[in-house]
Formats: C-alpha cells, structure tokens, sequence
C-alpha cells in the first residue's frame, strides 16, 4: 500500500519549510507554501515568496530543474489555509516552538478533508504533544515527519506516529516516501528528538565536555572526531560552526532534561564555555566566528579557557604519523587511544560513554539497535554507526575496558552478544542495512516495451524510464 499525493501544503517557508517544498516540487507533487503574513508593506507573501526565491536559485540545488518551480505557489496564513481543502498532504515546518504548532494546526484543521494527511517536521517536539490541537477525527491521520536538511541530499526520514495514528497510514505513507521521495524511512518512538537527534545531540555533548576536561584545542578535537573514527571529515566542531550553535544548542538543551541516569545527566549538562559563547552570540559560520574564525592575520580558533581567540595550530598526534594514513581505521584507533596522551584520554571518553549511552536508549528511542546505527549514517554521515564501530574496535576488547571504568551495560547487550558470537551483526556485512537505490536492471520492474536500441520500463506512479543501448551497452 502506497499513500497517492498529488498536492501538498507546506507550512512556513523558512529553511526546511522551502528545502521540502523544493524537494515535492520534484518528485511532481504540486505544492501551496504558506507563511506568515508579512504586516511591512503591501507585499503580505513576502515570507513565503522570499522562500520560493531561495528555492528557485541555481545555488541552492533544490530542484532538479528550474521548471519543477512551476508547481510551487505562494500564500499566507491568514489568508490561504483553505487552500489546503484539496491537499493530500499538510506538512508544517515551523519554528520549533510546541504553541506555535499547535496553534497553526488548530487552524489548518478546519478546512481539510477527513482523508488528508497531516504532519509536524518538528526535529525533537513531543508528536502526541502537538497532536492534541488536532481534531479527534483527524488523529488517525497525524504523525511526525522528520526530514533531515536538505531534504533533497539526505535520505533520512523518521516517521513518528502518535497514539491515535492509524498503523495503515504510517505503513501507506512509508511507501510513498520511500519510492516517491527516495527516502529510508525509520520508526522511532515519540521520544523528545527521537532518534537521530538524540543520539547526535548526546555525541555533541560529550564532545563539548571532552574538550573542556583534557583541555584541547578544537583543532585536535576536530581530528580526534573527523574521519579517524569514521565521522565527515570536516570534524564535528567545524561542522557545528556550519549548522549554528544556537541550533545545537537548543537540540541538545531536549536532551538534557530528559536523561534520567544521573552519570548521563551530568555528563549532558552542557559547558560554561559553551553557554558564553552562546551568549556572546559566537554561533558559528553564521555570525563569524563560532569555535573557528577567518581573520586578516589568517584562521583562529577558541581558546576555551580564555573565552577569546587563539592563532591555529595544526594538531600533532605522533602515535598517527608513525601508522601513516592508509593504516586500518582500528590500527589508528588504538594508536591514539593506547599512546598515554591528553588526546587519548579524550578518545576513550567519547567512545565509551557513546557507546554506553546509544546501548542504554534501547529499547527507549527503539526496539532495534540497527536502527540507531542506520539513523547515523543516514542522518549525520557517520560512516558506521555507533555500533558497528564498537564491532570494529573489537567487542569484548571494547567491553572490557568500560567494565573496567565501572560502566555498567543494560542487560539486553549481555544477552544478545554470546547469542551472536560476541557479535552485534553476527558477522553481517554493515553495508547490508543500507537500501540500495532502485535500479533500471532491477528485474521485477515491468517493460512496457523494447528492441535492440531502447527498453521502456515501468516506475511506478505514472513515470517510465528508458534505457538506451550502444554497441557498447546493454540496457
């Protein structure tokens, strides 16, 4: 069973509200995206016009083509939420502020149809919380329908049904994202930032507190959390600056509140640094400078204890420059974790409270850890997930040493590893949790029709692809 929607209605046009606009424009679904009314002038769709400009601009790649613009119109929400009388599917993706969803839906609510969809893009808000402002007959209907940004380049989409969700709707709607929207699409439990976000915001953390504890520069930091442990290479403090503090920040103040074990809750409490630089309204690539800065004399970075900026310095790790790059990712690993230094203190404080505290949010944020695993991936680039890493690095090796420093793991672990081999995969390749994109040779695809130059297959929902042959080729 597969959701059928033609027309959408997007609800603000900030950032993520024009990226999915853009992202249904070209997959072919006609799209109304509204905003607040703009009380300055006599231009009252400024907002949401200026969000169509930024989805129209060749920079911004949310389109596939120019043309797919013309299925994108403009309104308010004073004035054109009856608009979403005939849309299969409305989506808001305002600020994330549970008052202003409810409120909007409350209003939204009185012009659909009983058979529309209705979704929050909400990152971390309580779905069921939002859920309430909607109408008792239309909460079969709801859910929460996380996109990751862009939309159009990440493939990550959690859906998160509320109490009164129908299961059929979640199952229809999972096929149309999947094979509409090119989406792999997980389940997550209405847990406060669900599952990626959670377990994303709780590395940031702890990256934080690492850096404050054994006193490094946020360059060595960068490259003891880059691609050494399989993360983007731009480091994960760099990639903070690009995202904005303030959005790190407020993600990462939901799970602070909500950790119940008192070691995490310590451990998620966040750092004085990290409040002032808030404060100073340091927040990254946005304002100019976050934990790194451009400057006439060249590139600096904080200096945490100072609060002020510093001349970089490329990190030094001697244990790595021995290994040499193209050395086994566990190889460098343990380089750095067994060389007694600052940095390898640091290391071993990241990966094993991260690895403790992805294997105590099962079975909270959800029932299976692969999904942890695959969320990462797909929600934050993470070559493996946390842990196929903890495989990696040697399971029992890794277990050990948390034992040793009084972690103690919940008891599924226990149970499941001798069950497995002392494997979490059982010896499965990782790459294997990943879905594979569809393919013209997929054989259960039907040909509409061929010869020796040209085959014509079916898609699905109305789109056909042909596949041209050379001399060369075989289509």
């Amino acid at each position: 069973m597969r959701a059928k929607i033609r027309k959408a209605v997007v609800l603000g046009a900030g950032t993520m509200g024009a990226a999915i606009a853009g992202h249904l424009a070209g997959a072919g679904v006609a799209v109304t995206l509204l905003d607040r009314p703009c009380e300055d002038g006599p231009a009252k769709n400024k907002f949401s016009m200026d969000g169509k400009k930024r989805i129209l601009d060749p920079k911004s790649r949310l389109l596939y083509a120019r043309s797919e613009g013309d299925l994108i119109s403009v309104g308010n929400f004073a004035d054109d939420l009856e608009k979403a009388a005939d849309a299969d599917w409305v989506v808001e993706a305002v600020v994330e502020s549970l008052e202003a969803k409810r409120d909007l839906f409350a209003q939204v609510a009185k012009y659909v149809r009983k058979d529309c969809i209705l979704s929050s893009n909400t990152s971390g808000i309580s779905v069921n919380a939002i859920a309430e402002a909607v109408p008792a007959e239309l909460r079969p209907q709801f859910l929460g329908t996380h996109f990751f940004n862009p939309p159009r380049y990440m493939t990550l989409l959690e859906l998160i049904p509320a109490k009164e969700t129908d299961p059929a709707l979640v199952e229809a709607f999972a096929g149309f994202a999947e094979h509409r929207l090119g989406k792999t699409v997980l389940i997550a439990n209405d847990i406060p930032n669900f599952v990626a976000n959670r377990i994303g915001s709780a590395n940031a953390l702890l990256i934080f507190s690492g850096m404050e504890k054994y006193a490094l520069t946020p360059a060595m930091v960068n490259l003891l959390t880059g691609s050494l442990i399989g993360r983007p290479p731009a480091g994960t403090l760099r990639s903070c600056d690009m995202i904005g503090l303030d959005i790190v920040q407020s993600t990462c103040v939901t799970n602070s509140v909500i950790e119940n074990d008192p070691a995490e809750k310590d451990l998620m409490c966040g750092t004085g640094y990290f409040a002032a630089m808030i404060e100073r309204g340091d927040t990254g690539k946005k304002a100019g400078q976050g934990f790194f800065k451009k400057s006439d004399g060249g590139e600096m970075m904080l200096d945490c204890a100072g609060g002020g900026y510093v001349p970089y310095e490329e990190p030094d790790l001697p244990a790595l420059s021995v290994l040499g790059k193209k050395a086994p990712m566990k190889e460098r690993i343990y380089a750095v974790l067994d060389s007694h230094t600052a940095a390898g203190d640091f290391l071993w404080y990241l990966l094993k409270w991260t690895f403790s505290y992805c294997a105590n949010r099962v079975p909270e944020i959800t029932e299976d850890f692969r999904t942890i695993d695959l969320a990462m991936q797909l929600g934050y680039n993470w070559t493996y997930g946390p842990f196929q890493l903890w495989e990696i690095l040697g399971i029992m090796e890794i277990k050990s040493r948390m034992e040793r420093d009084g972690i103690v793991l919940p008891a599924w672990v226990g149970a499941h590893l001798p069950e497995h081999g002392n494997s979490f995969y059982g010896g499965a390749d990782f790459s294997s949790i990943i879905a594979t994109p569809l393919s013209i040779h997929d054989p259960s695809l039907p040909v509409v029709w061929s010869s020796d130059e040209v085959i014509l297959k079916d898609l699905g929902d109305g789109i056909g692809c042909i596949a041209l042959a050379t001399r060369g080729t075989v289509p």
